[in-house]
């Protein structure tokens, strides 16, 4: 085989491996909502690598849906919301945000204080993200300790907590929530 046939060869397995990694993935029911705030029922494309674990990256790109009119493809400038049900009752939802325009946002907890999750890479990585005020905070950099600290700074028992490390970064949900309840509860 000549060094020029492997190259060929090389590059064909490749292309095959990168088509197939990124086409596998299954149907699953949900809903979109339009930027008229229309609820339209569809199934939605949820991508998964061989191993049977979640492509998130890819949803944060784009979302594919399938209806008896077609396969359509939105992008987040063209849809608010998608909710997809999964088998064990779980619902993933992905969001389209004012502040970002270019990516989808999956929704943790939404309030006064909402904690998005930014699916950056296809190796895994994800940036958690929280939104107060119209003001996106990427808690993937440096002093997210201190960035967390201040935007929680108007509940002042719970930032004591935070700072005295009572609860830590795999708690973020469960703060971002006690936050948002307090809020509620003051209303």
């Amino acid at each position: 085989m000549t060094q020029k046939t492997r190259k060929i060869k090389f590059i064909l397995i490749t292309f095959f491996m990168f088509y197939v990694v990124n086409s596998f993935g299954q149907y699953h029911t949900g809903f979109i909502v339009n930027n008229y705030g229309d609820t339209l029922k569809c199934d939605i494309f949820l991508p998964n690598y061989l191993n049977g674990q979640i492509n998130y990256s890819t949803l944060t790109k784009r979302v594919t849906t399938k209806t008896k009119s077609g396969i359509i493809q939105y992008k987040p400038t063209d849809i608010i919301i998608a909710e997809i049900q999964l088998a064990n009752n779980e619902k993933l939802r992905f969001a389209s945000i004012p502040e970002d325009k270019k990516h989808f946002f999956q929704e943790n907890e939404i309030g006064k204080l909402s904690y998005f999750t930014l699916h950056i890479s296809s190796s895994g990585f994800a940036a958690p993200i929280l939104r107060k005020n119209g003001k996106l905070t990427y808690l993937n950099v440096v002093n997210k300790k201190k960035r967390v600290e201040n935007l929680i700074a108007d509940y002042p028992e719970l930032c004591n907590d935070w700072i005295s490390d009572k609860y830590d970064f795999t708690e973020l949900r469960k703060v971002v929530k006690l936050y948002n309840e307090h809020f509620e509860e003051r209303k």
